[in-house]
């Protein structure tokens, strides 16, 4: 876990400090996963957050997206209260841009993962959600 910022999944609570914390550094002990019908062209949408540890808060602005291969299949938007209704219509992007400043509250995001029925099943391990931001000290 990054000791200063880190992102969360598992139905987190705007504004709280709730939520499971997604592995990082390629341990997949809490990945966030989504398994997804590719016969079907399925897509799954799953609430998550960003929010710093105690004593710390970011400056300026928050870009999370992805790295690596088959970053075209995941897509990212702001939360803007939807639910998993709503948050179909709304739209996705490559990235995130947060120009608010985050603190030690989850700050809520949604990520969508796409497949499509020419794909073979497997276990993609090979997409990473990055974020990039600058961290100040807080009292």
């Amino acid at each position: 876990m990054s000791n200063y910022i880190a992102l969360y999944y598992n139905n987190p609570t705007a504004g709280l400090k709730d939520g499971t914390i997604i592995s990082d550094n390629g341990s997949f002990t809490s990945p966030l996963s989504v398994t997804l019908n590719a016969t079907n062209n399925e897509s799954k949408y799953v609430l998550c957050a960003v929010r710093t540890n105690s004593g710390y808060a970011t400056v300026g602005n928050t870009v999370i997206d992805f790295k690596v291969a088959g970053k075209d299949k995941w897509s990212i938007a702001p939360d803007n209260e939807n639910t998993e209704e709503t948050i179909k219509s709304v739209e996705f992007k490559s990235s995130l841009t947060i120009s608010d400043e985050i603190s030690d509250k989850n700050k809520l995001f949604w990520v969508k993962a796409d497949s499509s029925d020419d794909e073979e099943p497997f276990n993609d391990k090979s997409v990473v959600l990055k974020v990039s931001c600058t961290i100040k000290a807080v009292e």
